[in-house]
C-alpha cells in the first residue's frame, strides 16, 4: 500500500485534508485506489465541525458461516481471505459528520455517520461437501455521543451509541 495526503490551512478556521491511497491484492491480484477527505472547520475556539469520507477496501473478511449440525444449527463468525470468487474482496464506503465543543474542561462530541459494505459473505453448510456461498451488503447508520469532563487530576466521561445494521443476501432463500 502507498497512501499520500495533501493537507491545507485556510485562516486557521478551515482544515481540509485529502489523500489518496492505493493498494495491491495479491489473493485476487488486483489494484484500488481509496481517495479520503476530512474537513473540519474551526467556528471559534471552543466550537469546530467536522465531515469525513472515504472509500476503502479490504481482503480479509469475516464470513457468517450457519450448519446444520442436527442441534438446531450452529451460527458462528470466522476471518477468510479474499480469492476472488466465494469470498470477495470487501468494497466499503464510509461518510461521518459532527461537531465538537471544548470549554472550561468540558468536551462535548458528536457524530452521525453512514456505511455500506460490499461483499459480506455467508456460507451455508447442509455437510462439509455442498458449502454455499451468499454474496451480499451491510448497511449501517449511527450516532455517537461523548461527554467528558475534566478537574484538576479527575477526569469524567460517559458516552452513548445507537446504530442500525441491515444485512442483504440476494438469492438466499429464494
Amino acid at each position: 500500500a502507498v497512501f499520500s495526503e495533501y493537507e491545507l490551512n485556510k485562516n486557521n478556521k478551515w482544515l481540509f485534508n485529502l489523500g489518496l491511497r492505493w493498494q495491491h491484492f495479491n489473493s485476487v491480484n488486483k489494484n484500488y485506489l481509496e481517495p479520503r477527505l476530512n474537513v473540519n472547520y474551526k467556528r471559534n475556539k471552543y466550537l469546530n465541525f467536522k465531515l469525513s469520507s472515504e472509500i476503502k477496501h479490504q481482503s480479509i473478511g469475516q464470513l457468517l458461516d450457519f450448519r446444520q449440525d442436527g442441534l438446531g444449527g450452529l451460527f458462528d463468525r470466522f476471518w477468510a481471505l479474499a480469492n476472488g470468487t466465494d469470498i470477495p474482496i470487501l468494497d466499503s464506503f464510509q461518510t461521518s459528520t459532527g461537531f465538537g465543543y471544548q470549554k472550561k474542561g468540558w468536551t462535548v462530541d458528536a457524530e452521525v455517520y453512514y456505511k455500506f459494505i460490499d461483499g459480506i459473505s455467508y456460507v451455508m453448510d447442509q455437510d462439509v461437501k455442498s458449502q454455499k456461498y451468499f454474496i451480499g451488503t451491510n448497511t449501517v447508520t449511527g450516532f455517537d455521543l461523548l461527554v467528558k469532563k475534566k478537574w484538576k487530576r479527575y477526569n469524567t466521561w460517559i458516552s452513548y451509541s445507537l446504530s442500525k445494521s441491515n444485512y442483504q443476501f440476494n438469492n438466499f432463500n429464494e
